[in-house]
């Protein structure tokens, strides 16, 4: 049985969709994942509550300076987790969501939510697994969270342990 921890990583809210790490399932996949900070860890607890940061830290919510009228992408947690994390996001109004988990070759993983999702907070679980239900090697994945044309990433690092 493997043991997985997860350490959410730093986030990055952007406007406009950069190149690489494309949401359409259907894209070619590779290209550049630039667009994605891969670096800055943001420790959390089983409630959520941030425990310390390391590198550029930086969550989608008000008190990191996002504009309140924008959905809200708060750390992964707990950090570190076993066996899943939570992902956390908040909606000002009812909007079609996709929570997408990218690795750094820019393929896609798993998609965790596509679908309209109510205004307020809305929790997901990610168990560290693709699509077919394999668990992820060792490594960063990034963790994108779509509404419109609002995008914010979020990068989270499995590390198994034997």
């Amino acid at each position: 049985m493997r043991t997985f921890l997860l350490l959410a990583v730093a986030t990055l809210c952007i406007v406009v969709a950069g190149p690489g790490c494309s949401d359409d399932p259907a894209a070619p996949e590779g290209g550049s994942c630039s667009p994605l900070p891969f670096t800055g860890i943001t420790p959390t607890d089983e409630e959520g509550t941030v425990t310390g940061a390391s590198g550029d830290g930086g969550w989608c919510h008000p008190g990191n300076g996002a504009d309140p009228s924008q959905p809200y992408f708060y750390p992964a947690y707990p950090n570190p987790f076993n066996p899943l994390t939570i992902v956390r996001f908040s909606l000002v109004e009812e909007a079609q969501v996709f929570v997408r988990i990218y690795d750094q070759d820019c393929k896609l993983v798993r998609t965790l939510v596509d679908d309209i999702q109510p205004a307020g907070i809305t929790h997901v679980a990610w168990n560290g697994e693709d699509e077919q239900g394999i668990f992820q090697p060792d490594g960063i994945y990034a963790c994108v969270l779509t509404v419109g044309e609002f995008k914010c990433y979020g990068n989270l690092e499995i590390d198994a342990v034997p």
